[in-house]
């Protein structure tokens, strides 16, 4: 309960904040005023601002010649913007004047009965209404082809197939059907994803003042001596920051419904943004925690959103373009596909809404661990190097240290790997650089690079070994080497997956399969036995290291052999 009252007061704080609110509702209102202005120039190439509905506004004139056009005829009557006037002959006269907008020929030839594509013939005044009359006019020439086709559908018996096919080219006006208007697929799966994600960019400022504003204003020091646990102020700033961009993005989802833009699935649309929104909160609280004031916190959220903001291009891109099986996994593309009634799978869905929740609330509770420390929101701010010593220390004296050790080894695995990465592209460069390109410079680059990448594995063991531990001995040292060594399989095969569907279309789970019974045993075994080697030390310590690398080493080579 008292977490709800920390996020009713930051609440109160931002909703009696006029000049904020006042900028929420314009950016609101001027979003729904022109996303229609873009819908209409992406789907019929031409900028047009909505207008308000209007009954009987357009004057247009009906020749009817064939006497089989009932289904047409009343597509045109249930139009409330047309004011219908029938002639017997052609009135030229009259459009002349600029007494009709047009008039719709329908020709003698023109047959519902019959299962061929039929004609009708629009003439336009240059003078008024032209272009209100052409959309008019065509809505209710494409409800009478649909209502046609569907007559014909069940006369046949027979599935006709897709009568709209979605194509995707950049910036082109193709259109998809939805409930007798037309979108362009850009449009759907492209734009509107981007604008729901405009209210969690636009939170920072926020995030800063709940956060270092609280520094800044000396409010912090009265805060922690109320009757609050610390983290019970870190959990319910979140929640109140949390609270308000997902509302946020509700009113904009029903707002862009509202003026007529379909979102396929809204309901999973905004359950997916409630998960991003609780993950980059929860980032954005903990890196504001640390920031000493105002310009580091500015600077350090901009460090983050901006490389966000281009993960979000990037995927929103690759989906439209060149979607692939892998990326429904992806939020950014799961939620495209949410918007634009493209398929996903449901358990990608469930699984995605987890881990972002799981992974939200850890970070939560990262921050609220840092705000116990008087050295982040009084001073003098801890190094980063400091704060995951002192995280391991508390890891460690876990009443299950073994298990503690496992997780830390699984934990660094991410920042293992790319360090390894980064140290083995800038050897790769340099061996290229001196020797050429030659198989005896693969080998040796081979060799550095296995070597590389089993002395950061040890990582975890020489954090463990850095003092002396009862429960060491060689089992646990070996056990947690192994799950070092797994870690950095993950993180090495989840890259490879992305790369091998996005250049090769090489399904996820194939790679997954043949890595598990190879690389896996490979990574386990080398590990283990360097593991135990740090562990000896001395002579034993460095003939066991090397075994380990030259396993490692003669496995790699072994692969290259396969592949050239």
């Amino acid at each position: 309960m008292r977490v709800l009252a920390i996020a009713k007061r930051e609440l109160w704080e931002i909703l009696s904040n006029r000049k904020f609110m006042i900028a929420f509702i314009a950016q609101t209102l001027l979003l729904l005023a022109l996303l229609p202005a873009f819908g209409n120039l992406f789907a019929e190439g031409n900028l047009a601002l909505p207008t308000p509905s209007l009954r009987e506004f357009i004057p247009l004139g009906v020749v009817v010649e064939s006497d089989d056009c009932e289904v047409l005829l009343a597509s045109l009557e249930r139009n409330e913007r047309l004011k219908l006037y029938r002639y017997a002959k052609p009135p030229d006269e009259e459009l002349s004047k600029g007494l009709i907008a047009g008039y719709l020929l329908i020709p003698r030839n023109y047959r519902e009965s019959e299962l061929s594509a039929q004609e009708v013939w629009l003439f336009l005044s240059d003078r008024v209404k032209s272009s209100s009359a052409l959309d008019a006019v065509r809505e209710s020439v494409e409800a009478a082809s649909a209502e046609l086709s569907r007559e014909r559908q069940e006369r046949l018996r027979a599935n006709l197939g897709n009568l709209v096919t979605l194509k995707r080219e950049f910036l082109k006006p193709v259109v998809v059907q939805r409930g007798g208007e037309q979108f362009s697929s850009f449009f759907l799966a492209y734009l509107v994803p981007l604008v729901l994600f405009f209210p969690l960019f636009m939170s920072g400022g926020l995030v800063i003042d709940a956060i270092v504003g609280e520094k800044d204003r000396k409010t912090i020091e009265a805060l922690i001596a109320a009757p609050f646990h610390r983290y019970e102020i870190i959990a319910g700033k979140f929640l109140s920051l949390w609270s308000f961009v997902t509302a946020e993005c509700a009113v904009w989802i029903v707002g862009i419904i509202a003026i007529g833009i379909p979102i396929a699935k809204p309901v999973e649309a905004f359950l997916l943004l409630a998960a991003l929104n609780a993950l980059v909160i929860a980032i954005a609280t903990a890196l504001a925690l640390y920031s000493r004031n105002l310009k580091e916190a500015n600077i350090a959220l901009m460090v983050f959103y901006v490389p966000l903001f281009v993960a979000l291009i990037y995927a929103l891109t690759i989906e439209f373009f060149s979607p692939r099986e892998f990326f429904s996994y992806v939020p950014f593309n799961l939620l495209s596909r949410a918007v634009s009634g493209e398929t996903f799978s449901n358990s990608a869905f469930a699984l995605l809404l987890s881990v972002l929740s799981v992974a939200a609330l850890s970070v939560v509770g990262v921050a609220a661990r840092l705000s116990y420390r008087d050295d982040v929101i009084f001073g003098p701010r801890p190094s980063v190097i400091k704060l995951l010593e002192d995280a391991i220390e508390a890891m460690l004296a876990y009443k299950h240290p073994r298990i503690a050790g496992i997780a830390t080894a699984l934990l660094l695995s991410p920042a293992v790997f790319l360090a390894s990465a980064a140290i083995e592209v800038a050897v790769a460069v340099g061996l290229i650089w001196l020797l050429g390109y030659s198989l005896p410079s693969l080998y040796l680059l081979i060799f550095i690079s296995t070597a590389v990448e089993e002395s950061l594995k040890l990582l975890p063991i020489f954090l463990i070994l850095r003092r002396k531990r009862e429960w060491v001995n060689i089992r646990s040292i070996a056990l947690i080497a192994a799950t070092a060594g797994a870690g950095f399989f993950l993180v090495e095969t989840l890259l490879a997956g992305v790369l091998a569907s996005m250049l090769f279309r090489i399904p996820f789970t194939s790679l997954l399969y043949q890595r598990v019974a190879t690389t896996l045993v490979m990574h386990l075994a080398a590990s283990s036995i360097a593991g135990v080697g740090l562990y000896h030390r001395g002579r034993v310590g460095i003939a066991l290291f090397t075994l380990a690398v030259a396993a490692h080493a003669l496995f790699n080579i072994a692969i290259a052999g396969v592949v050239l």
